[in-house]
């Protein structure tokens, strides 16, 4: 009687473990929900998570496609040619994993991509548009790939990596090394800060003409784009004031700056 006792009681435990595992979110063999839309219909896609990554990939279609990696309904709305899609916690009960939004886009020219979670992981690939937005409280950006005029980035705790890229550059970097790979097509203003942080900025092809403004408060500057006299003591750290090509016309500007982190151009 003992014996079985104990064993109703194991049973009752494993069967319990299940439960709270499932709760938790550690299932694999969730079913995958996809919806689709037309892609001429979309112009602009706005996305917003709470601990749910993004990734935004090209689309093998001429259909913009939405799912998430578990078998829960993703709210979104298109409206006047903008996608809005927002998510909220991945779960009321302890959550051991982080699902990801996955967001498949034909390959056009949107007016804005804007990516915004508040505690996930951004990656993007091949991505056409006007502007893009990329923000995260706590987590990390890579972006392979994009063709356009501006990237606006926030970051409070995390990295940034963009590579294959052009435009003009806007990033603020609370926490986190920020590493970009330019393609020369850069525009007229240019500014990347970050407070805790090196920057790596390699241009793929050297642009034609661009004014430095570069500077750290505690921490080496190193380029092999200007002349190693160009770079000047400044307190704890260094500045770079230099001109590269000609300068006819309007020259843009690339504005960096670390607190306590190096920089290095190329």
């Amino acid at each position: 009687m003992k014996k079985q006792n104990i064993k109703r009681l194991t049973v009752v435990c494993a069967i319990t473990l299940m439960v709270f595992i499932t709760g938790c979110g550690l299932e694999t063999g969730s079913a995958k929900q996809v919806k689709a839309f037309e892609g001429k219909q979309v112009q602009e896609v706005v996305i917003k998570t709470e601990g749910q990554n993004i990734s935004v990939r090209p689309s093998s279609s001429q259909e913009v496609k939405v799912s998430i990696d578990a078998d829960k309904e993703v709210p979104m709305d298109l409206n006047g040619g903008v996608l809005s899609i927002e998510l909220g916690s991945s779960s009321n009960f302890i959550n051991f994993k982080n699902s990801t939004l996955h967001v498949e886009l034909p390959s056009q020219a949107y007016r804005k991509l804007s990516l915004i979670t508040a505690s996930g992981q951004i990656t993007g690939e091949e991505l056409r548009a006007d502007e893009l937005q990329l923000s995260t409280d706590s987590g990390d950006i890579k972006i392979n790939g994009y063709d356009g005029s501006q990237i606006t980035g926030e970051v409070a705790a995390g990295s940034i990596d963009l590579k294959n890229v052009n435009g003009n550059i806007v990033l603020n970097n609370d926490t986190g090394n920020i590493k970009i790979s330019h393609n020369g097509k850069i525009g007229k203003e240019s500014v990347i800060r970050t407070e805790t942080g090196s920057v790596d900025f390699a241009f793929e092809n050297k642009p034609a003409s661009l004014q430095l403004d570069v500077s750290t408060e505690s921490g080496s500057i190193k380029s092999s784009l200007t002349s190693p006299e160009d770079i000047i003591p400044k307190g704890a750290g260094s500045r770079l004031n230099a001109v590269i090509g000609s300068e006819d016309g309007g020259v843009p500007l690339l504005t960096i700056r670390s607190s306590s982190g190096s920089i290095n151009l190329k």
